[in-house]
């Protein structure tokens, strides 16, 4: 990996396995999303030209504050791509720590759930991106492919 970024890593790895399942969702012990490497690489790369139209760029620390969900994988892999540091934190967390962690980590960007942007009223000076189709990549949708 002399000259190879983790970008192109990463698009190497998912072209040679694109029809492989990459990440299964269960729900009760049944699957109920199931992503392929090729449609995951395709995800993330739709994810990475939004973060960069949204203003991200290489070393940018972006806070991912959304639940353990398809659309969290997409985005801290897109974040890998673009060479951004992915900051998640735990949407459990107080409103007091959250101001804490978010002024520590001071992120360019955050990542959340409609629900949970009220936490903007704690950094208003940041950027906040919502995910609008909050059904795209939720676990609870159906089924991508079976």
């Amino acid at each position: 990996m002399d000259s190879e970024t983790v970008k192109d890593w990463f698009e190497s790895a998912f072209l040679q396995r694109r029809t492989k399942t990459a990440i299964s969702f269960l729900r009760g012990g049944d699957p109920k999303t199931v992503l392929s490497y090729g449609e995951l690489n395709q995800d993330s790369d739709r994810c990475v030209n939004f973060l960069v139209e949204s203003g991200g760029e290489k070393g940018d620390r972006v806070v991912l504050f959304l639940n353990k969900s398809l659309l969290f994988v997409v985005a801290h892999l897109s974040l890998q791509k673009i060479g951004d540091i992915a900051v998640p934190l735990n949407p459990g967390f107080k409103p007091s720590e959250m101001a804490y962690l978010l002024g520590d980590a001071d992120p360019k960007l955050i990542l959340s759930d409609p629900e949970k942007a009220s936490s903007r009223l704690e950094m208003p000076e940041k950027d906040y991106i919502c995910r609008r189709n909050s059904e795209e990549y939720d676990e609870k949708s159906p089924q991508r492919r079976h």
